[in-house]
């Protein structure tokens, strides 16, 4: 660990080369300003993210919008979904959309960043919503004697040891599955590609899956990224 006149010294050095000229909280209002002054020059636009309808991006991207409207009310949102985050990326690039809503759990957000066309207008948390493993509600009592498939997308394969305590005592162990979205994951057990899925509450209503495992949900940082002005 640092000693305390180490770390003075270098907070010293910070303020005087004026590293750190704004406060967290000056940096937020910054980006509250931000936001504002590209809505009011502005009466619609176009919101892309990941896809389809039940991902946690697509439940990011309609909480940003709720919020949207509460600032403007009478802004046009549309809202265009993709099955990766390279198209998002592209598209914003080519101007098919104005905005993107991204989370930093992304495996590529860096290049997004570092992108010198792109601004990162606008940050915020949101909690996501539950994520389990889920199965077909009629198999959900197999006995299992062989290696099983779990779909699962990048950000949330870290979950599957944790969710197969209990659940998965197979000596065999398991085949990933790589899906592109929480709801890919849930329609790939569907269609018979995996017995299992790591995926979402929001991905499974209205579906003949269930969970057969705890649930568990994080706060999660989003971003929206649109083109500099030029």
């Amino acid at each position: 660990m640092y000693e305390k006149d180490k770390i003075k010294q270098e907070r010293n050095t910070l303020d005087n080369n004026h590293v750190c000229r704004y406060s967290i909280l000056d940096n937020f209002r910054l980006q509250l300003d931000y936001l504002n002054q590209y809505l009011y020059q502005r009466k619609s636009v176009c919101i892309g993210t990941l896809g389809p309808v039940g991902t946690t991006s697509y439940n990011a991207a309609m909480y940003f919008y709720k919020y949207l409207k509460e600032i403007k009310n009478d802004l046009y949102i549309d809202i265009q979904l993709w099955d990766n985050f390279d198209l998002v990326f592209r598209y914003l690039l080519d101007k098919k959309v104005d905005l993107i809503v991204v989370p930093n759990a992304y495996e590529k957000i860096t290049e997004m960043y570092w992108e010198p066309e792109l601004k990162n207008l606008f940050s915020f948390l949101l909690e996501t919503p539950a994520y389990g493993l889920a199965t077909k509600r009629d198999e959900k009592d197999r006995v299992i004697k062989e290696k099983v498939r779990i779909a699962s997308c990048r950000p949330v394969i870290c979950l599957i040891d944790k969710l197969i305590r209990g659940v998965i005592d197979s000596k065999e162990g398991y085949e990933l599955v790589l899906a592109n979205s929480t709801t890919k994951a849930a329609e790939m057990v569907i269609n018979g590609i995996a017995e299992y899925a790591v995926t979402n509450e929001t991905s499974i209503e209205n579906k003949e899956l269930e969970f057969v495992s705890g649930t568990f949900s994080a706060e999660v940082l989003w971003s929206i990224f649109c083109k500099k002005n030029r």
